[in-house]
């Protein structure tokens, strides 16, 4: 069992470095995936995988349905997308549904 044995513990900077290996092999992955040739299919660029990332950035800590589809919008993607988006992302804990909208999770 790990959680007896002695001097085992992630530092802050043990897991920001095991992070940015997840996000490095991630992005790897993702570029592997959607480059190798299938049988009939030419290869394909990656579709910005990060875009859930990046509008999470740009949105406050608090806000409205109104405003994370708005945001979305303007990033090129659809409604549809964005609905879907924002339910994964209460199921994922990431953020949470309040009175008046919605918010970030720390």
């Amino acid at each position: 069992d790990w959680s007896d044995a002695p001097g085992h513990t992630c530092t802050d900077r043990d897991f920001h470095t095991a992070m940015q290996i997840a996000s490095v092999t991630l992005d790897h992955g993702l570029l592997l995936s959607t480059s190798l040739p299938r049988s009939a299919c030419q290869p394909q660029p990656m579709k910005r995988p990060r875009r859930l990332e990046a509008l999470l950035q740009v949105l406050p800590p608090k806000f409205s349905y109104t405003e994370f589809v708005g945001t979305a919008r303007g990033m090129d993607v659809s409604t549809t997308t964005a609905k879907r988006w924002l339910k994964n992302l209460q199921k994922k804990n990431l953020i949470e549904k309040q009175e008046n909208g919605y918010a970030k999770r720390e």
